[in-house]
């Protein structure tokens, strides 16, 4: 599971998704009796992207993924309110994934895990995605 790429930065936004998750998807996991995934989505350069609508206090990389960091530790702590122990909702931090890219190679990070829209992940970006979900479901690399 995961929200839009802004909501968790803004706190209102994020209030509204973690009530939501609490009081709609909450039910239907513990019916289910699945265990919450929520991928915690990643950071990109506010400036280059298309979309720049409530953007302003996303002012770098950096800054963004700890907005998102934050909005989905309260994605988390909302799930676990509502769900039983057995049920603990996990985060797979694609985000700080990303960030690490943006650190140490700041140049494939630019030019290799975007496409087009310079938001939406490339086929390298969903491949790094994939790799962290697969991490966070069986607590092993791939």
């Amino acid at each position: 599971m995961n929200d839009q790429s802004i909501r968790p930065t803004i706190y209102e936004k994020r209030m509204k998704s973690a009530a939501t998750l609490k009081s709609k998807y909450a039910p239907l996991l513990e019916e289910a009796e699945a265990i919450p995934i929520l991928i915690q989505t990643w950071g990109y350069n506010a400036d280059a992207a298309q979309n720049k609508a409530n953007m302003s206090s996303l002012s770098d990389v950096p800054t963004f993924t700890k907005l998102l960091v934050d909005g989905y530790e309260v994605y988390a702590e909302s799930l676990q309110e509502a769900l039983p122990e057995h049920l603990r909702p996990k985060i797979a931090p694609v985000g700080v994934a990303f960030l690490t890219i943006w650190e140490e190679n700041n140049a494939f990070w630019e030019t290799k895990m975007f496409g087009a829209d310079l938001y939406h992940p490339s086929p390298h970006g969903s491949y790094l995605e994939a790799c962290v979900l697969f991490a966070t479901i069986f607590g092993r690399a791939p």
